[in-house]
This record gives C-alpha cells, sequence and structure tokens, in this order.
C-alpha cells in the first residue's frame, strides 16, 4: 500500500468520524427539542419560580395525589398573568397545549 493511499484512509477514517460526530449531536439536540411536547403531567401548581438560576427558565411544581412534577423549559410560553399557584394543570404526552383550570392554552412553542 502506497504513502498515499494511507493518507486517503487516514484522511477518510477521520472524516467519517466528525461526520457521525456531528450527526449524533444533531440527533441528541433534536430529543432535547422534543422532550417539553413529550412532557405530561396533571394536577394542581403548588409552586412557580419564574426566573431561576438555570438560564432565567420558568418552573412549574405540579402536585398530585402520588408524585411531585418539575414542569421546566426554556421554549414555555406561559406568562405570570395565565397561570398562578392553586390553578389546576394538565398537560398530555405530544401536545403543545396545556389545560389550566378548564382552559386549553398554548404552553409550548
Amino acid at each position: 500500500m502506497s504513502k498515499l493511499e494511507k493518507l486517503l484512509i487516514k484522511k477518510y477514517k477521520s472524516s467519517t468520524m466528525v461526520i457521525v460526530g456531528v450527526l449524533l449531536a444533531g440527533v441528541l439536540m433534536f430529543i432535547d427539542y422534543l422532550l417539553p411536547v413529550y412532557f405530561s403531567a396533571e394536577g394542581v401548581i403548588s409552586k412557580i419560580y419564574w426566573k431561576t438560576s438555570n438560564h432565567q427558565m420558568p418552573m412549574f411544581v405540579i402536585k398530585n395525589k402520588d408524585s411531585i412534577v418539575n414542569f421546566q423549559d426554556n421554549r414555555v410560553r406561559l406568562k405570570p398573568g395565565q397561570i398562578k399557584v392553586g390553578d389546576s394543570f394538565k398537560k398530555i404526552s405530544g401536545s403543545k397545549m396545556c389545560i389550566i383550570n378548564g382552559v386549553e392554552m398554548l404552553c409550548i412553542k
């Protein structure tokens, strides 16, 4: 095998590794993008933090009979006038809509 062939094989391997790495990063970013859409919870809002230390994202603590769930993402569209502590909250997996006190509204961009 000549030096040129060895060099081409080495470049092919390294560029293949770069392409695979970029594709993997893209898939992981897409999964992270979809996570708030596939979030589901039902219960009562027990706490709201409008500006958390995590990039100033709002966080909603939802309590039901069995558990406590945190809903936090930078794509949340809810504003202080739309939701408050004590409101009933329902978010179905696969939807960008939330039902707050029986009113359906868009809660994820």
